[in-house]
């Protein structure tokens, strides 16, 4: 009677005991993925070296290879943006070709990114164009991928494609991304000079007042950034010295570590224009 009331026990303790264990392993994945986001994060805002420490943990701690690969294309986008690129180039080749098919458009991005940063536009577009194939319903993505191939397209296709582009964007809600794509288009158009201002104009401005907008202030701050160099450009002198003042001042009130590497350019061009 004693070993059957145990074992009436047993049975009935064990789908408790796979419900707990589920439960677990749910909260474990659901951590992972938070820390995950969080390394994304920190990259967002600057903050390279904590993303990368921590994305570096997680790829190092994933439970699957599927888990690894996913953290080791995250931690190859933070050692691109700190300008590591021999390291970034291995933890996205081993993100690229460890990560099943459908996970692979956003290391081939950053490969895409890798690329440009080396001049090697066919292997840039390569990548870009698997991207694209590889990425499925995300319209943000997706456009943010045709962005940067527009950075490699022939100079006389370049204005068409950004005012494209632009008319894109202007029909698509403001969140985070969406300012950064203002930013990026912005700056593109800026390198084009005298046939690009006003597109490179009302896109960073743009950006800026979404990154006012959204709270983003590195964001804020690279737009300011921006713009000053804009003005610099256009040889509008005391509007360049206003903006990268204005953007030296946001730049004090926020964390050292998150703005370093936009603290140089400013601080840079006002002694430049202050020179000039």
């Amino acid at each position: 009677m004693r070993h059957l009331l145990f074992l009436v026990l047993r049975i009935c303790a064990l789908p408790l005991l796979l419900t707990f264990q589920t439960m677990v392993l749910a909260a474990e994945a659901l951590d992972w993925a938070a820390l995950l986001a969080q390394g994304a994060a920190l990259r967002e805002q600057g903050h390279l070296y904590k993303s990368i420490d921590l994305l570096s943990t997680l790829s190092q701690t994933a439970g699957s290879p599927q888990l690894q690969a996913t953290a080791l294309g995250e931690l190859g986008a933070s050692q691109l943006q700190a300008h590591r690129y021999a390291q970034a180039e291995s933890s996205l080749r081993q993100a690229f070709t460890a990560a099943p098919e459908f996970e692979r458009a956003r290391p081939a991005f950053y490969l895409g990114n890798l690329a440009i940063i080396r001049k090697r536009n066919e292997e840039a577009r390569y990548y870009y164009q698997e991207a694209l194939r590889l990425n499925g319903d995300n319209a943000d993505f997706r456009l943010g991928i045709t962005l940067n191939l527009a950075r490699i397209a022939a100079a006389p296709e370049k204005l068409s494609q950004l005012s494209a582009l632009s008319a894109e964007l202007a029909r698509l809600p403001a969140n985070s991304q969406i300012a950064r794509f203002h930013l990026n288009l912005g700056e593109q158009a800026r390198r084009l000079g005298s046939d690009g201002v006003a597109l490179a104009f009302s896109h960073i401005n743009e950006a800026h007042l979404l990154a006012q907008q959204l709270g983003e202030f590195r964001l804020q701050l690279e737009a300011l950034d921006a713009l000053g160099q804009l003005y610099e450009d256009r040889e509008r002198s005391a509007d360049a010295i206003a903006l990268t003042r204005l953007a030296l001042d946001l730049a004090h009130k926020l964390e050292p570590d998150g703005v370093a590497d936009l603290l140089i350019n400013l601080e840079w061009r006002l002694g430049r224009l202050l020179l000039s």
